[in-house]
């Protein structure tokens, strides 16, 4: 979603805006299904590129032919990733 379209829709903030906030400094998961209906693959994208260009720190994970809530086998790795993240990148 782009800036222009984020704020006619209650003032949220754009992709480049949300990756070049200076208060996101810790390493960010950025998880995306490519069947998602409500987030095109394409928006995820933008994404990671506004990251890229901002320096910020991110890890990928691409669940192909999955939405936004992943079942199964893709839903279990799913979980077992983020919980793998989570135990590198938030120490005490």
């Amino acid at each position: 979603m782009n800036g222009t379209l984020a704020r006619q829709l209650g003032g949220l903030p754009g992709t480049v805006e949300l990756a070049g906030r200076p208060d996101l400094k810790a390493t960010l998961l950025y998880t995306h299904g490519t069947s998602d209906v409500n987030a095109s693959f394409g928006a995820g994208v933008l994404m990671i590129d506004a990251l890229a260009r901002t320096g910020k720190t991110y890890a990928l994970m691409i669940l192909p032919d999955e939405s936004d809530a992943p079942t199964g086998t893709n839903g279990a790795y799913r979980s077992t990733a983020e919980r793998h993240f989570l135990e590198r990148h938030l120490q005490p």
